[in-house]
């Protein structure tokens, strides 16, 4: 199996409408990522908490009909009630279990070579955004402006 990851994606005042669908689908017809489960999470004005599968909702059966085959109960009712407990009213997420198929070959390479993955993080992409602000999309010559020449690099012992 590849790199696995949770994504918690939300939509304020309940506008999930199923338009990310298409993209996921796309991404999983070219087999970039695999959908190990997709639960889509909703917590009414009342309090209520109401989760259901993709196939559940109308707007998404087309896309059901397609992953399904792929999709596991990989999210239990535990994870449903500590992901509602953030839920605030009227609002509604879509819980994601993503497998990289991408990275599967590179993670095969990794074991064949006897190396094994030591750490693997996400970058935020407010993050990148405020880098990319600072130095400038793609101009790597930029970087001096902001570290200069006799700076001591950082290194970290693994």
């Amino acid at each position: 199996m590849g790199p696995t990851e949770y994504l918690i994606i939300g939509f304020e005042g309940n506008q999930f409408n199923g338009e990310i669908m298409a993209e996921i689908r796309r991404l999983s017809d070219e087999k970039t990522i695999r959908i190990l489960d997709l639960l889509v999470v909703t917590r009414e004005e009342s309090g209520e908490l109401i989760s259901m599968e993709m196939s559940d909702l109308p707007e998404l059966r087309e896309h059901a009909d397609k992953l399904d085959h792929d999709m596991g109960q990989w999210f239990s009712q535990d994870d449903v009630e500590q992901i509602g407990e953030l839920i605030p009213a009227s609002s509604t997420v879509a819980m994601v279990l993503v497998e990289f198929l991408w990275a599967k070959p590179l993670g095969d390479a990794i074991a064949r070579a006897n190396g094994r993955l030591l750490a693997e993080t996400n970058v935020p992409r407010e993050l990148m955004d405020e880098v990319e602000s600072l130095i400038g999309a793609g101009t790597r010559s930029d970087i001096n402006r902001i570290i200069p020449d006799n700076a001591t690099p950082y290194r970290r012992a693994a």
